[in-house]
């Protein structure tokens, strides 16, 4: 145990500035590990991987296998949560290129291209989505092996955490249009208090604020107060209603503060109103 613990510390490192930000994979990191970094040490959106090698290299006249589609098949997999595609593809690009017994030059070009290739098919996809996918290359000493299993089991959780987004937004967008409607049906309420609407949605008053900021561009206060004082222009020009009516179907408790508020968004008191 004390040795596993000294080379965890080697590999994270007191010299390695990053420390309080970065886990480094190694060969020896397991499934979960992975997905700790992908679902639990998000800072801004963004997700990293952190694959290692071990030294710079030369480029190899050795030729490799390396599908022409790469980009375009893996852009498709990852867009569908095809992890079977995917790692069926990353497993024939391996066996093709281990079989050919080629100098280890040509498989840092192979891994060079596998990265930058990856690096595309999820900037295609995460352009898309609030969610940001970075996979970044550090030296380390890892096999080919290793290396293929490190981006199988990356994007498969990268997969998982897109679709949890995605259910996410798809919520969030459902709890909006309640909101939306519910509001437009009950800004008459007299009780439709910022705190009744919080505790109705089981959401913060920050949550109602902002949502009010972006789809009326204004607060929630102010929203209300003008949908109200719309209304009761709206009553007044019937001339059906005294005003101590329209105050109270405009959901105002208190005549003087209809009074108030009328004349704060229309410029004139409402008895004045023509």
């Amino acid at each position: 145990m004390d040795r596993i613990i000294r080379e965890i510390r080697n590999l994270i490192g007191e010299k390695n500035r990053y420390r309080e930000k970065m886990l480094t994979i190694t060969p020896y990191a397991q499934t979960g590990m992975l997905h700790g970094v992908l679902t639990g040490n998000i800072e801004n959106d963004t997700i990293r991987i952190l694959i290692y090698f071990n030294e710079a290299h030369k480029d190899s006249d050795t030729d490799y296998y390396f599908p022409r589609n790469f980009t375009e098949r893996m852009t498709k997999y990852i867009s569908k949560g095809r992890i079977d595609e995917i790692r069926k593809m990353l497993g024939e690009i391996y066996e093709k290129n281990v079989n050919m017994g080629g100098p280890p030059e040509m498989y840092h070009a192979l891994v060079d291209e596998l990265h930058i290739s990856v690096i595309k098919a999820l900037k295609e996809v995460t352009d898309l989505n609030s969610v940001h996918v970075n996979i970044e290359k550090i030296k380390m000493l890892a096999t080919l092996e290793e290396i293929f299993n490190y981006y199988e089991k990356a994007l498969e959780s990268v997969i998982d955490t897109l679709k949890q987004t995605e259910e996410s937004q798809a919520g969030n967008k459902e709890l909006k249009k309640r909101i939306l409607e519910f509001l437009e049906e009950n800004y008459c309420n007299p009780d439709l208090s910022l705190q009744y609407l919080t505790e109705y949605f089981n959401v913060s008053s920050k949550y109602i604020s902002l949502f009010c900021k972006k789809y009326f561009n204004t607060t929630y206060f102010r929203y209300i107060q003008n949908k109200r004082i719309a209304k009761a222009v709206e009553l007044i020009r019937t001339g059906k209603y005294s005003l101590a009516e329209i105050s109270d179907m405009c959901g105002y408790t208190n005549l003087l503060t209809f009074r108030r508020n009328f004349k704060s968004v229309t410029g004139v008191n409402p008895s004045d109103f023509t």
